[in-house]
């Protein structure tokens, strides 16, 4: 198997694109994904803010909840109830319970952003391909 690696810019045509969901495609905002960080973290006893969350979206989710436990905040919290700093294993047990509240929270959160169907109609009508891809659970 040989590797392609292109070595200049594309300037030809746009072929494709692939539309995340939460916020790009769905749920105008990631309001659902915010939710569910909120909500994990609260069951640990911290409260964490959507802007606490939100600083990090975009990141895979574990190492989003790594960072969210990294905030000086949580580690306060997490030390006030549970005599002691948040580690690697909190980061798995937090993981493990927000993929199905993940996969949960999408059902709530479905509603097309604006304009999404006439974004899709035009594109393929100029014969781009369409994809779509979700961090929402995983």
């Amino acid at each position: 198997m040989s590797i392609f690696i292109r070595k200049q810019a594309y300037t030809g045509p746009v072929k494709g694109v692939v539309l995340d969901w939460a916020g790009t495609a769905v749920d105008f905002g990631s309001i659902g994904p915010a939710a569910v960080f909120v909500d994990v973290f609260a069951k640990s006893g911290v409260e964490v803010s959507v802007a606490d969350v939100r600083q990090f979206m975009g990141v895979a989710k574990k190492d989003h909840i790594r960072n969210i436990c990294g905030l000086p905040s949580v580690v306060a919290q997490w030390q006030k109830q549970h005599d002691r700093k948040p580690d690697e294993a909190d980061v798995e047990r937090i993981y493990a319970e927000t993929e199905p509240m993940m996969v949960d929270t999408i059902t709530r959160h479905a509603d097309l952003i604006p304009v999404l169907l006439e974004t899709v109609d035009s594109l393929r009508r100029q014969g781009v391909k369409i994809g779509s891809s979700t961090g929402s659970s995983l």
